[in-house]
């Protein structure tokens, strides 16, 4: 099972966070953070507002310079502003918002400047690396090249301290691909390597990986018996790397979830199958399309068993969902409504004047919510604002 809802253009995925989705987006040339409901067909509602002017993308007319992640309970957000790289971070669930102290090195630091952090082309990520001596670590990395160079262009480090000061510094460790990806985006490691498909087959089936680390360039190849045509890398969860992969059949497609493992400083890969699912041939393409996992953990004693319940990306035709987890009777409801077309408006036989008289006496907000989103369900079943799919 799987599900598409309408995307915004300028609204650019930020994460999951339980059954909500979040996104980032310029209003009023502010930066503004946007929430909706996982299954909700309507518009973004305003999370937070944070009183900054990003630059453009250099590269994009509607990309932004903004690289973005959910690590925990926080939203976090780089981004250029005047010039200068500013860190900033969201708690969800309290909205405090911390605008970090750059400490001066970030202003001599020319090569962190010239990074272009297109986040529609190049999709930077936030990664959590760790915390040291009360110091969190964090890494900035493309999720895909350009597609006008096979460079990855910047691996950008910083870290922040218990009194809110940040400091940038570069990773001078960036490689140059010998060709460019296909079919997928890129995947960082924890130690650093690049992760990307290096071969296909005639017939399409992905037949090697390629693991970069300067200056060093490792080939695996993808075992004869599993056939994947895409694969699609998450590695910004805290549990690991996740890869989707798709295998397309005559009446169907069948996508599979892994754990990937690569060990370092020998290396080697390795694929832990998580869960399949079979859907329609119609569903949408993983083409160099990051995806985003969401699940919660439980440990006993040194075993962590983790509980999926959402994968989402960004496609051409909107927002692809496929629930992982059992859904409610009101999801489910929800869900078979969405699906219901809109009536068409029949025109009365009126005169234009009468058609004036009645476009002026049309009572307000009767078209403020999309046809079926969950604000019109709301509105039209008399539900508080505060009702949530559980």
């Amino acid at each position: 099972m799987y599900f598409i809802t309408p995307s915004n253009p300028n609204i650019f995925l930020i994460g999951i966070f339980e059954n909500r989705l979040f996104g980032f987006g310029e209003e009023k040339k502010k930066l503004c953070i946007f929430q909706k409901s996982i299954f909700d067909i309507g518009n973004w509602e305003k999370f937070f507002v944070i009183n900054a002017t990003v630059m453009k993308s250099e590269c994009c007319e509607t990309g932004l310079q903004v690289a973005s992640n959910i690590h925990e309970t926080k939203i976090w957000i780089v981004a250029r502003v005047n010039q200068f790289a500013c860190v900033y971070s969201v708690d969800i669930s309290t909205k405090q918002f911390i605008a970090f102290k750059m400490l001066p090195k970030i202003y001599h630091e020319g090569e962190v400047l010239e990074t272009n952090l297109c986040c529609k082309c190049l999709m930077p990520i936030i990664r959590y690396l760790g915390d040291i001596l009360n110091i969190n670590c964090f890494l900035i990395t493309q999720r895909r090249c350009s597609f006008s160079t096979e460079k990855i262009e910047f691996r950008v480090l910083f870290a922040i301290n218990e009194s809110q000061h940040c400091l940038f510094w570069k990773n001078a460790d960036n490689i140059t691909f010998n060709s460019p990806p296909l079919s997928s985006n890129v995947a960082v490691t924890f130690y650093g390597q690049l992760l990307s498909v290096y071969e296909k087959s005639e017939d399409k089936r992905i037949k090697h990986f390629s693991i970069m680390k300067s200056p060093d360039t490792y080939i695996a190849r993808i075992p004869d018996d599993t056939i994947w045509h895409e694969i699609t890398f998450f590695s910004d969860h805290h549990d690991g790397m996740f890869a989707l992969t798709r295998e397309t059949l005559s009446d169907s497609v069948v996508l599979k979830l892994y754990l990937i493992s690569i060990s370092y400083p020998t290396v080697g890969i390795s694929f832990r199958f998580f869960s399949s699912h079979t859907v329609d041939v119609n569903f949408p393409s993983l083409e160099s399309a990051p995806f985003y996992f969401s699940c919660y953990s439980s440990r006993e004693s040194s075993v962590v068993t983790l509980y999926p319940r959402f994968i989402v990306f960004q496609a051409p035709e909107g927002i692809v969902t496929i629930p992982l987890r059992m859904l409610s009777l009101s999801e489910f409801a929800y869900l078979s409504l969405s699906r219901m077309p809109k009536p068409p408006i029949i025109e009365s036989k009126l005169s234009t004047f009468q058609r004036i008289i009645k476009y002026f006496r049309k009572k307000p907000n009767t078209e403020k919510y999309p046809w079926m989103s969950l604000n019109f369900i709301k509105k039209t079943l008399g539900l508080s604002k505060d009702f949530e799919l559980k």
